[in-house]
């Protein structure tokens, strides 16, 4: 009986190493700096084997298991007005009793279809710390679309209008990010846009597809339920105020993403084509201009945002950081039997350990006024 025990759990222990990598720590591309040393030294999940569940070593289980929370914390959510009518909304997690007027800001963007839910868990691991602001755009999460527009991916003017509202609002207060898939894409833009000047410090990109135009390479199944996903939670609602602007039939009949695109955002951006839209909207276009410090977190097990499009060459700079692990589907990174975030803990981790290097940077430059 004893004997086989030992081999049932022999078996079950190389399945769970075989397919889980229990013994595969990230693998880490960077640039030489003091910064990176710093967070090296500092941030030990970098350098610890990151294992999946058991149960989800297969890319797509692990993808779907992710996308579901069951238990989401309470959110207050606040309009944002803007110039031209619209409206954007912020979700706060409702923490205010944990915090001070200097607790720093954690400004999160979901992917593609939007919403709190497929981003909560990381919300919930930075509860105590952070005052936490999800970023929806026009017309997604049941945010009221006011005017026929809607953002183009990477359009950055309303999140500006955002992130300018959460620092006078909080004005002692750090700021960092975390973009999602197509959410990193948006922060990327973004911090090159405003680069020196983005009020957002530490930045990290869970998933991130680098270069969105792309999508020929995503798998066929996963095209089909985010094409499903935009129609019926981002135009279905949104309706009678896109009619005005696009042919809503055409935009139904889409049977690809890039035709919706076409139908949807080029006609409305007045964009030639999905290839125009792209070239002005790359979200690595101008990225070496991006001063803020930030950490890109990629599966290469990845279905949607594949790994063949992460540009390795790109992060032998002194403030970009990639971590790449073989497992862990898209955006999920799912560990132990609670099924936590391990990439959300480790951005937490990062963010902290860029702050920490901030302060002491700050203190020598005090000590050497003196």
């Amino acid at each position: 009986m004893l004997f086989v025990v030992i081999c049932i759990s022999c078996i079950g222990m190389y399945i769970y190493c075989r397919y889980c990598g229990t013994t595969s720590s990230p693998k880490l591309y960077y640039g030489k700096s003091d910064l990176h040393q710093y967070i090296l030294d500092n941030v030990p999940r970098l350098k610890e084997p990151y294992t999946p569940p058991l149960g989800l070593w297969n890319r797509h289980v692990h993808t779907i298991i992710s996308s579901f929370n069951p238990f989401p914390p309470n959110f207050k959510r606040e309009n944002i007005l803007l110039p031209d009518g619209g409206v954007v909304s912020l979700d706060w997690l409702d923490n205010e009793a944990c915090l001070t007027d200097t607790s720093p800001v954690l400004v999160v963007i979901p992917g593609v279809g939007g919403g709190k839910e497929g981003i909560s868990k990381v919300c919930k691991l930075a509860v105590r710390k952070f005052r936490v602001a999800v970023f929806n755009r026009r017309g997604h999460s049941d945010t009221l679309l006011t005017t026929p527009r809607l953002q183009c991916f990477g359009e950055t003017s309303d999140f500006r209008q955002c992130v300018e509202s959460v620092h006078q609002k909080y004005p002692k207060a750090a700021m960092a990010g975390i973009g999602y898939s197509a959410g990193a894409g948006l922060l990327s833009k973004y911090l090159e846009e405003y680069a020196g000047r983005s009020y957002i410090g530490p930045s990290v990109f869970v998933g991130s597809g680098f270069d969105l135009s792309k999508l020929e390479s995503m798998n066929i199944i996963y095209e089909k339920l985010i094409l499903h996903l935009l129609k019926t939670s981002l135009v279905k609602p949104n309706e009678q105020m896109l009619k005005s602007v696009v042919d809503v039939d055409a935009v139904y009949k889409s049977k690809s993403i890039e035709e919706l695109e076409d139908h949807l955002y080029c006609k409305m951006h007045g964009f030639k084509d999905v290839d125009d839209m792209w070239l002005k909207n790359d979200p690595m276009l101008n990225a070496n201009a991006v001063v803020a410090p930030v950490l890109c977190i990629n599966s290469i097990d990845d279905p949607i945002c594949v790994a063949s499009n992460i540009p390795y060459d790109f992060f032998n700079r002194p403030n970009w950081m990639l971590a790449t692990t073989e497992k862990g589907g898209h955006c999920g990174f799912l560990e132990n039997y609670k099924l936590e975030s391990w990439a959300g803990k480790l951005a937490l981790d990062y963010i902290d350990a860029v702050f920490d290097y901030n302060n002491i940077m700050e203190e020598k430059d005090i000590t050497l006024e003196c």
